[in-house]
Formats: structure tokens, C-alpha cells, sequence
């Protein structure tokens, strides 16, 4: 796709974006971040370290065993933590996206969006001169 392509698709969604947005009776909530749950890790297990000599290989194994309890603690809460660092996104997402296309937020929200939306809308305005012109290389 040329540059002017993906603008013009830029421009369709922007559009059902406003038309989402627009539409909807309801008026927005900001309280994303209010309603995601403190996610719950399961429960430490292990031990302490222990500062042990060269030659004490019970303490040295007790040591690699607590290492290893907490590698495995780890691996147990990553999708635990997967899942609440995709809430947040999910959740600011939201958010940014109410407070650009709401138009309870028009005055509140991104002033300058309309702005850059038609400053955008110049290059495929200049890329239809050069087809027309005959001169365009599709840059």
C-alpha cells in the first residue's frame, strides 16, 4: 500500500471511531482503572538463603533448592501477571479512547485532532495531483 492508501484507511477507521463513540447514549465512565482487581499470586514458598562455605554441600543444595522454589514461584504468577498487566492496558486504552472520540470530551479532549486530521488528508490530496499530472511514482 502507498502512503496515501494507508491515510485514507487511517481516515475509515478515525470515522468509525467517531461514529462509535458518537452514537452511544450513555455517557463515558473514566473509572477503568478503579474496577481492575489487585491480582492474587499464590503464596511464596521457600526458605531462606544461607551464607554457606565452599566445602558444605548440604547447605549449598538447600540453598539451590530455595532457588529454585522461587524460579518455580515465578512461572506459577506469570500468567497471573499477564493477565492484569493486559487488563491495565486494555483499561488505559479505553480510557484514551474515551477522552478523544467522546463528544462529552470535545472541549476537554485533544484540541488539536482535527487539525492533524485534515494536515493528514494533504498528502493524498498531493499524491491524486501527481497521478493526475502523470508524474506519480507511488512513494
Amino acid at each position: 500500500m502507498s502512503k496515501g492508501e494507508d491515510i485514507l484507511l487511517f481516515d475509515i477507521l478515525v470515522g468509525i471511531l467517531l461514529f462509535a463513540f458518537g452514537a452511544s447514549t450513555s455517557s463515558p465512565t473514566l473509572l477503568a482503572f478503579q474496577n481492575i482487581a489487585v491480582p492474587k499470586l499464590a503464596p511464596a514458598v521457600g526458605g531462606i538463603f544461607q551464607n554457606c562455605q565452599n566445602t558444605d554441600l548440604g547447605c549449598i543444595s538447600s540453598n539451590i533448592a530455595v532457588a529454585t522454589a522461587y524460579v518455580g514461584w515465578a512461572i506459577v504468577n506469570l500468567p497471573v501477571l499477564i493477565i492484569f498487566l493486559l487488563q491495565l492496558f486494555i483499561g488505559f486504552a479505553n480510557v484514551v479512547l474515551i477522552t478523544v472520540f467522546s463528544p462529552q470530551f470535545t472541549s476537554n479532549g485533544v484540541p488539536f485532532l482535527g487539525i492533524f486530521l485534515v494536515g493528514l488528508q494533504l498528502y493524498p490530496v498531493w499524491e491524486a495531483i501527481r497521478t493526475v499530472r502523470g508524474s506519480s511514482v507511488g512513494v
